[in-house]
C-alpha cells in the first residue's frame, strides 16, 4: 500500500525489496539487486553501472521503459523460467559483463550494443527474442566483431539489424513471425546460422547494396495463401554456403546476386 514513484531511486551498494515506481532505478557500484515477480519489481526505467548486477529471478519481470547496462554491469540469468521483459529501448553500452546461460531477454523496442565487441554475450539456451509492436524495430551494433546467439524475430514487423561492426554473427538464428520483414542495414558483413540448419522466411529478407549476408545452411521461401505477404529475398548480396535454397512458386528472389557455395537452388 506504499508507494515509491519519485524521479529518481539511486542504489550503491544497496538492495530494494517492493514494487518500485521510481521513474528511473539507478543500481551503482557492487550492488546485487534480484528481481522476483511479485515480490520486487521496477517498473520503469532500470540504469546500472560500476559492476552493478541485475539478477532476474523465476518468472517475468517487465520494465515498461528503458534498460541501460554500463560500464562493468551486467544481468545475471540461469534458470530457463528467468524471463526480463524489456518493453522500452535496451542499450548495451562500454565492457558489459553479462551472465547469462538459460532463460529469455525480451526487447519490445531499439536494441543498442556499444563500445565492446562483449556487450551481449549470452551461453547455454538464453534466448533473446524480439517482439516489438512498433512499425520499424531496430538492433544496431558498433563493436568491431559482435555475435548475438539465440535470437528470435517474433514480431509481426520489421526488424532492422543496422551494423557498424566489421562483423555480426547470428548463431541459432529463427524466425517465429510468419509477417516478419528482416533488414540488413550498413555496409557489414552479416552473418546467419540457422536453427536447426534451416532458415524459414517470413514476408521479406532485405539486404540493402552496401550489406552483405552469408547463410551458413539451407534457405526456404514457403508458399503462402496470406494476401499482402510473400516471401521474398530483395537488395544485395546473399550468400549461401554448404546448404540450399528452396523457391516455392509465388515467392521471389530478386536481389541483385545470390551466391551459392556447396549449395543447391531449386524454384
Amino acid at each position: 500500500g506504499t508507494r515509491v514513484e519519485n524521479t529518481e531511486l539511486r542504489l550503491e551498494n544497496s538492495t530494494a525489496t517492493g514494487i518500485i515506481e521510481a521513474q528511473t532505478v539507478s543500481l551503482t557500484k557492487s550492488t546485487q539487486q534480484a528481481l522476483t515477480p511479485g515480490i520486487t519489481e521496477f517498473r520503469n526505467n532500470v540504469t546500472l553501472r560500476n559492476l552493478a548486477r541485475l539478477i532476474i529471478g523465476t518468472g517475468t519481470s517487465t520494465l515498461s521503459q528503458t534498460l541501460a547496462l554500463h560500464d562493468s554491469s551486467g544481468l545475471v540469468m540461469e534458470d530457463a523460467a528467468d524471463t526480463l521483459n524489456v518493453r522500452g529501448n535496451t542499450q548495451l553500452a562500454a565492457a558489459v559483463e553479462n551472465t547469462l546461460t538459460a532463460g529469455v531477454v525480451r526487447v519490445g523496442r531499439d536494441l543498442q550494443a556499444q563500445s565492446s565487441a562483449t556487450a551481449w554475450a549470452p551461453l547455454g539456451t538464453h534466448e533473446l527474442i524480439l517482439d516489438g509492436t512498433v512499425t520499424t524495430q531496430w538492433v544496431h551494433a558498433a563493436p568491431a566483431t559482435l555475435t548475438f546467439p539465440n535470437v528470435r524475430i517474433a514480431t509481426p514487423q520489421q526488424v532492422i539489424f543496422s551494423s557498424n561492426a566489421d562483423t555480426l554473427d547470428l548463431p541459432n538464428f529463427r524466425i517465429d513471425s510468419a509477417r516478419a520483414y528482416v533488414h540488413f542495414s550498413a555496409s557489414s558483413w552479416n552473418r546467419i546460422i540457422p536453427e536447426g540448419g534451416t532458415l524459414t522466411l517470413g514476408h521479406r529478407l532485405q539486404v540493402d547494396g552496401g550489406a552483405n549476408l552469408i547463410v551458413d545452411g539451407h534457405v526456404v521461401l514457403p508458399a503462402t495463401t496470406e494476401v499482402g505477404f510473400t516471401p521474398t529475398i530483395s537488395g544485395g548480396l546473399v550468400h549461401i554456403r554448404d546448404g540450399s535454397l528452396l523457391v516455392a512458386a509465388g515467392t521471389r528472389v530478386e536481389n541483385t546476386e545470390l551466391r551459392l557455395e556447396n549449395s543447391t537452388a531449386t524454384g
